[in-house]
């Protein structure tokens, strides 16, 4: 079984190597999603609806299981840019040319968790260096027009309305069945973000999953900055079919909901444009 995590912060000489094991645990992972692409999300929906025609409306089997397919395409391609990437090649030199002696349990710690807990340690620690960064001066119009440009450049297939104002926010979002609006808010002198859901309230007595996401997406620490609250409004375009990246279920077991938790993955994080985990609240 996993361990969460570790009773201590990670020591810098060993933050590569803890790195490299998240990495290859990371993949270790893919590649169980990936076995299971077939079966479970493509071949056995496909077989209870034929099973079952009259509770399986033909329009929406068909828009899961295209969901499910470029979802799995995309997990496919981006198994192979983790498998021929530099760090991987490097990794497998070394692996071969060591003797390496083989335990019972392949993975006897959640490496990406300690990463994670190693990181929260790391920004408790330097939380008055952080207080000073956020004084920084905010971003021009100029420069929210170009992170908004780029974010539409990158993801052409979202269906994106841009204001006319010189900094092209607000921006409206249509993602999966969502319609998001990005605002930018100025208090105190200070710029933040504001999301909003215009997909309209759920009926009464019906589960709103938009408000759900909306939450999420409020109560996150990383939408301070508009590239990554982009990318992680993105992250959710395949909600009905990307598994919670814990438990590895689509459903959780005690409330039956989507995994709507996004927290940038640690071995991304830094970046520009970080990929980000999908996680159930139980599994939080």
């Amino acid at each position: 079984m996993l361990q969460p995590d570790s009773s201590g912060p990670v020591d810098p000489e060993d933050r590569k190597i803890i790195e490299q094991l998240a990495k290859l645990q990371d993949m270790y992972t893919q590649i169980g999603d990936l076995r299971s692409l077939l079966p479970e999300k493509l071949i056995n929906p496909a077989r209870v609806a034929l099973d079952n025609p009259g509770d399986y409306e033909p329009e929406r089997l068909a828009a899961y299981l295209q969901t499910a397919a470029l979802a799995g395409s995309r997990d496919l391609e981006r198994f192979k840019k983790d498998w021929h990437s530099d760090d991987v090649r490097e990794l497998w030199q070394t692996v071969n040319a060591n003797d390496s002696p083989q335990g019972g349990d392949a993975w006897a710690f959640d490496y990406a968790s300690l990463l994670r807990d190693a990181a929260a340690n790391e920004e408790t620690s330097i939380s008055t260096h952080k207080e000073a960064i956020h004084d920084f001066q905010p971003q021009s119009d100029a420069e929210i027009a170009k992170t908004v440009d780029d974010f539409r450049a990158r993801h052409p297939e979202l269906k994106i309305d841009v204001s006319e104002e010189a900094s092209l926010l607000p921006i409206d979002i249509g993602v999966s069945r969502f319609d998001f609006r990005v605002e930018k808010k100025q208090s105190s002198g200070v710029t933040t973000y504001d999301v909003i859901d215009k997909s309209g309230a759920a009926a009464s007595g019906v589960y709103d999953m938009g408000a759900d996401v909306l939450q999420s997406i409020r109560e996150s620490k990383e939408r301070d900055r508009l590239e990554t609250l982009l990318e992680m409004i993105y992250s959710y375009h395949d909600i009905t079919a990307r598994p919670c990246d814990k438990c590895g279920k689509l459903f959780d077991t005690k409330k039956l909901k989507l995994p709507v938790i996004r927290q940038v993955n640690p071995l991304t994080q830094g970046e520009q444009h970080p990929q980000f985990l999908a996680l159930h609240r139980v599994c939080v």
